[in-house]
């Protein structure tokens, strides 16, 4: 058993994120800080839709403040997408992600993030399939890989977003394997997951409400199988609207689940099945 999460997926508005304290401090600020010496964060504000403008500073700068404040001894590193960047940026860019403690993939457009991480692979080393497989690198070597918002959805096996407001299937870099995350969830988008879940039917589904997060582990067995441990956390210093994660699972079931909630879960990819066990428990075991 791993004694921490490799993802976490985490559901908020930038305006409420001085008030995830159980979040930021217990979840992202304390795995950073063990790292020892020289703890360093990643933001990336990749997908939102300015060049390195407005939209991109001020949800950086909400961010970096978060940082100073819990913690000024970590190093905090925000590169930013614009035209024209060099193959030399780049280099050191994919050196920083993948020997960071922690890499924040950030808010905004999910499918523009999306393309955006292929094309500095491209750029940088000819390679639009370089970013996804330092992410892997970084699930390899025990590092914690954080999907904010949008993030969340690129980390998962399709882009909801695109498929609620445009139609249309957009699969995401599906680090963790056969789950769909929708975020900033109401129960009015309960049409939205439906329609995820039978595109996908061997998927779990979770709608994450704003201040809320899945943390995940995940292994490949010897096998074959991939084994995966999910727990949910519910910020309880900010969350103000649904206190709990809606799942659907591959059977069908629709379940509310608690601060605390876990489900493990194993995957057989050769027989096209998969085990589910859901327990309650105390926070928090991944951490």
């Amino acid at each position: 058993m791993l004694d921490t999460a490799d993802f976490l997926l985490y559901s908020s508005m930038y305006d409420s994120l001085q008030e995830c304290r159980i979040i930021h401090g217990d979840w992202i600020v304390r795995r950073a800080l063990s790292a020892g010496v020289d703890p360093t964060v990643v933001y990336l504000p990749m997908s939102n839709d300015e060049e390195h403008g407005q939209s991109q500073q001020q949800t950086s700068d909400a961010f970096l403040r978060l940082f100073e404040q819990a913690a000024p001894q970590l190093r905090v590193k925000v590169p930013y997408w614009r035209f024209g960047i060099s193959k030399e940026e780049i280099e050191r860019m994919f050196h920083d992600f993948e020997t960071c403690e922690v890499l924040i993939l950030g808010g905004g457009t999910s499918a523009l993030g999306l393309v955006r991480y292929k094309e500095i692979g491209a750029t940088g080393f000819g390679d639009s399939g370089r970013f996804r497989r330092t992410l892997e690198t970084r699930l390899a070597r025990g590092r914690l890989t954080v999907g904010f918002s949008a993030g969340a959805e690129q980390l998962s096996s399709i882009l909801t977003g695109v498929l609620e407001y445009e139609g249309r299937v957009e699969p995401g870099f599906a680090l963790v394997q056969d789950i769909t995350v929708a975020v900033h969830f109401e129960p009015r988008r309960a049409s939205a997951l439906r329609r995820a879940q039978q595109l996908n039917p061997g998927h779990q589904v979770m709608a994450l409400p704003n201040e809320t997060a899945l943390a995940i582990r995940q292994r490949e067995l010897k096998d074959g199988r991939v084994w995966q441990l999910f727990e949910v956390i519910v910020d309880p210093s900010a969350c103000r609207s649904m206190p709990f994660v809606t799942h659907l699972d591959h059977q069908g079931g629709v379940h509310e689940l608690a601060d605390g909630a876990r489900l493990e879960r194993i995957i057989d990819p050769r027989a096209l099945s998969q085990s589910l066990t859901l327990q309650q428990m105390e926070r928090s075991e991944l951490r």
